[in-house]
């Protein structure tokens, strides 16, 4: 055991003892959800549960494929040039300059 978790399971203890969280927090200048968490650990897992643990999440999720680039691929291989006669623009209030 190390001296962080000497001093940590120390203030478990004394919180167990005075059951007053704000005054072993106050004279050892730990904030309270540190103390909480601890305290949590060392229930559950003794004195073990003291250790320093990764702040790694256990699983990453896949990301997601981005979508925005899924609708931008035209094949213009098959693309002809078609005339469009006059006729189909009758109904079209705006002229273009002949």
């Amino acid at each position: 055991m190390d001296l962080e978790q000497k001093e940590q399971l120390k203030w478990v203890r004394l919180f167990e003892d005075c059951g007053d969280a704000g005054r072993v927090c106050l004279k050892y200048g730990i904030s309270r959800p540190t103390l909480g968490k601890w305290f949590k650990r060392y229930r559950e897992d003794g004195i073990d549960g003291l250790k320093d643990q990764s702040r790694k999440p256990p699983l990453r999720p896949q990301r997601k494929p981005h979508r925005s680039g899924a609708y931008l691929t035209i094949n213009f291989s098959n693309l002809a040039l078609v005339e469009i006669p006059s006729l189909c623009f009758d109904w079209f209030p705006y002229r273009a300059p002949q």
